[in-house]
């Protein structure tokens, strides 16, 4: 194994994905004494097989907390890893690093999923007291009820979209019309980013007026999705795959055809707010996120 100094100097990610032919026994050992070695065998147990993105993200967050643990102990042995230490890790990252609640609770379901495998698989547990985040509460969220875009932003952002399609591209094909799709489709499925950029033409039904064969997160696939608000929101979309056409790939693609990312789908979301922010004053400025757009249609049909 390698040594625990490595897990400051490098990344996690390495550790993890190091060897596609791992010695689960030899890792069993090493486990009850080596943070590290645990993660790797709850890699290799557990998580194969699951999405991509699930174990990315999984790995992604475990790091954060491994970090954490070796910067208050100089080791990583998970004898000392108690529920106080877990309710630390978590007041640093909301007090002392400023990051959102929502954000830290999620990578915090990842840690406890971790720490209650981890305790009821093992035979000692690693945990000599009990699992470290029994009776640890996440994060307080915000009241995701009223998370969502109000009518009038709703507006405003619409005609935001509409006024950056219009505008004349200097590169060629415009991309106006694909972000004001991508901005409508969001509002009226209220689908996650991962699946409205896994969607593909042949997905949407113009009779139904909506969208089926969704890819959701892990990899599953959900049936018939409605377009609610269909007044609203249908032209954009219209207008997009009558540009576009109805050859195979992503339907949010790219000028080359390739489909766009996450970040690149973010950047969108930003030139949209910009555009709509404007001409408002400061206090009445919003902001707009792929999860602010999912709840404003939750927020209107509940």
């Amino acid at each position: 194994m390698e040594s625990e100094t490595a897990i400051v100097e490098g990344n996690l990610q390495h550790f993890v994905e190091r060897a596609d032919s791992r010695d689960v026994p030899a890792l069993r050992s090493a486990a009850s004494s080596d943070l590290v070695a645990l993660v790797q065998l709850y890699d290799a147990v557990y998580l194969q097989g699951s999405a991509e993105t699930t174990v990315r993200s999984r790995r992604k967050h475990l790091e954060h907390f491994l970090r954490f643990y070796f910067e208050l102990y100089n080791h990583l042995n998970p004898a000392e890893w108690y529920p106080s230490v877990t309710r630390e890790w978590l007041r640093r990252q909301t007090r002392d690093r400023g990051i959102e609640p929502g954000t830290v609770s999620t990578w915090y379901g990842s840690v406890r999923h971790f720490a209650r495998w981890a305790h009821n698989a093992l035979d000692p547990s690693p945990f000599p007291l009990g699992s470290p985040t029994d009776g640890v509460k996440p994060p307080q969220e915000p009241d995701y009820k009223f998370a969502g875009l109000s009518r009038k932003n709703v507006l405003r952002l619409s005609a935001a979209a509409e006024t950056l399609a219009a505008k004349p591209s200097r590169r060629g094909t415009s991309t106006g019309t694909r972000d004001q799709a991508l901005l409508h489709t969001a509002l009226g499925t209220g689908l996650r980013i991962s699946e409205l950029l896994s969607l593909e033409p042949a997905d949407f039904d113009r009779k139904k007026r909506g969208f089926r064969n969704i890819i959701q997160k892990g990899g599953t696939r959900r049936g018939f999705v409605k377009l609610w608000y269909a007044d609203d929101h249908l032209a954009p979309l219209l207008a997009w795959l009558d540009e576009r056409g109805t050859s195979p790939g992503p339907l949010f693609s790219t000028r080359t055809g390739r489909a766009i990312g996450r970040d690149q789908a973010w950047r969108v979301l930003k030139r949209l707010e910009a555009q709509a922010n404007a001409h408002l004053k400061e206090e009445d400025r919003f902001s707009v996120t792929p999860h602010a757009l999912r709840h404003t249609l939750l927020r209107r049909i509940t």
